[in-house]
């Protein structure tokens, strides 16, 4: 058995995403599982996920801060400390290069300063000032790690990655770290990638490239790949 550890976004969720899903289906047919890791909260994987027959065993969300299982259950989750939340929230108030945050509950994006937090997110008008702001706050506050994505400040308690999050699952399960295989394009992607046997593309990220086991065309050569080698 192999475990396929997946990305979603331009990973996984490509202009052949059909063509991905049935070839997961067959991979799964096969003896195998399948599990999605991304940087996306549930709440905006769900609708791009369901009534489409994709046979994930578990979903790691938030860069690892926490998975659940095939009926959105809570199997595992990493907050961030909620003595520093609200002091936080105050910075990106502040901020006039941030137009807007929330607090990530797991199942949704709030405003609620006092719920347990799996990552703060803003809503940047400049990213290079914004750029600033996250090396003030990954100085200010050493519990935490702040990036940039695509749309997002991410703000995540600092010993979680989707590394930490693969690392997890592996032990809920009892699964051999050989038999893990992870697959990702981005930054993100790289604390899981450098651990176990992985895959990224030709596009990818130098720095991602250079952890990472295979750099292949796309997801199906991914798994053509892997079939090939097993």
């Amino acid at each position: 058995m192999k475990v396929l550890i997946s990305d979603f976004d331009n990973t996984f969720f490509t202009d052949k995403y059909l063509e991905n899903i049935e070839a997961i289906q067959e991979f799964v047919n096969k003896g195998n599982k399948f599990v999605i890791a991304t940087g996306r909260p549930l709440y905006l994987l769900k609708p791009d996920i369901q009534d489409l027959n994709i046979p994930y065993s578990n979903l790691i969300c938030s860069d690892g801060t926490i998975i659940f299982d095939r009926e959105d259950k809570i199997i595992y989750r990493e907050t961030i400390n909620p003595k520093i939340v609200k002091k936080i929230i105050n910075e990106l108030k502040e901020n006039p290069y941030v137009e807007d945050w929330y607090n990530n509950e797991a199942y949704k994006f709030s405003k609620d300063e006092d719920a347990p937090s799996n990552g703060i997110l803003g809503v940047p008008k400049d990213k290079e000032k914004v750029a600033e702001l996250i090396e003030i706050l990954n100085k200010k506050y050493p519990d935490t790690h702040s990036y940039l994505s695509h749309k997002w400040l991410n703000i995540l308690n600092k010993e979680t990655s989707k590394g930490t999050g693969v690392e997890a699952l592996m032990k809920l399960n009892n699964w051999a770290i050989d038999e893990i295989i992870t697959i990702g394009d981005e930054l993100n992607d790289v604390p899981m990638n450098a651990i176990f046997n992985s895959y990224t593309f030709h596009y990818a990220n130098e720095e991602l490239k250079s952890v990472s086991t295979y750099v292949v065309n796309d997801f199906k050569d991914a798994l053509k790949h892997i079939y090939e080698n097993n």
